[in-house]
């Protein structure tokens, strides 16, 4: 079981960084620019269209980060919340810690997204910036801000769900669901805390990335405070 979950946690981590490898070598030539090269890579969402690649890389880039996440905190207990659970004297004293270890993957994801993106447009010689109808600072912010964001409530939404169903195996359901709930024809009003952090949406003027970071930051409060809820009346048992 350990061995299966680090083999499949290194399978995608190579399908990740190959994946950006080969998408930064084909872009079209009007996006080899190093804000091009993001902005084409990480288009996910625009209320402008829909391209089902573009939206499933952007998901499956960012959902299946914090299933490696989830899969290194349970694979010692393989799985089972409640061996997690036991170690600690108290529900919120476990979710405190594990909030941290949260945060900083969060942080270190989108660093290396960011450095390796980066990294990338530089080794294939690319200028700074082209022809978008958008700034760099406007990019680079929606990019690191928003997708920081967006990969906490994605931790959290996994933590209820784990907390609910108590084992760690439910999560490609989770995963599943989180994928239909963020398409267009279910999310298109942002209803649900889903692949907001899409650079598609940056098109839209510098008050558009803002206004994600509030809708963001509405969500990750919600979300708190279902699972103080979950913990207040021991609902994870």
């Amino acid at each position: 079981m350990i061995q299966k979950n680090l083999f499949s946690n290194q399978l995608f981590i190579l399908f990740g960084l190959v994946s950006i490898f080969i998408q930064t070598y084909n872009l079209p030539n009007e996006y080899r620019t190093i804000t091009g090269s993001f902005y084409e890579q990480f288009y996910g969402l625009s209320t402008e269209g829909f391209n089902l690649y573009n939206y499933l890389f952007v998901t499956i880039i960012f959902l299946f980060s914090v299933t490696i996440f989830f899969n290194n905190v349970f694979i010692a207990s393989k799985g089972d919340i409640y061996y997690q659970l036991i170690r600690y004297p108290s529900f919120k004293q476990w979710f405190y810690q594990i909030l941290r270890r949260m945060v900083n993957h969060s942080f270190l994801t989108i660093s290396i997204l960011f450095i390796y993106t980066l990294f990338l447009a530089l080794v294939f010689d690319f200028p700074f910036i082209g022809n978008y109808p958008f700034s760099s600072h406007e990019l680079f912010y929606h990019f690191i801000v928003n997708g920081f964001l967006q990969l906490l409530n994605y931790h959290l939404i996994f933590v209820i769900f784990i907390c609910l169903t108590k084992k760690i195996e439910f999560i490609l359901l989770n995963i599943g669901i989180l994928i239909v709930l963020g398409l267009p024809l279910f999310n298109s009003h942002w209803l649900f805390p889903i692949v907001l952090n899409s650079l598609g949406y940056i098109t839209g003027g510098f008050y558009q990335p803002i206004r994600i970071t509030l809708i963001l930051g509405i969500y990750l409060t919600i979300e708190l405070l279902i699972i103080k809820l979950l913990l207040s009346k021991k609902l994870i048992l």
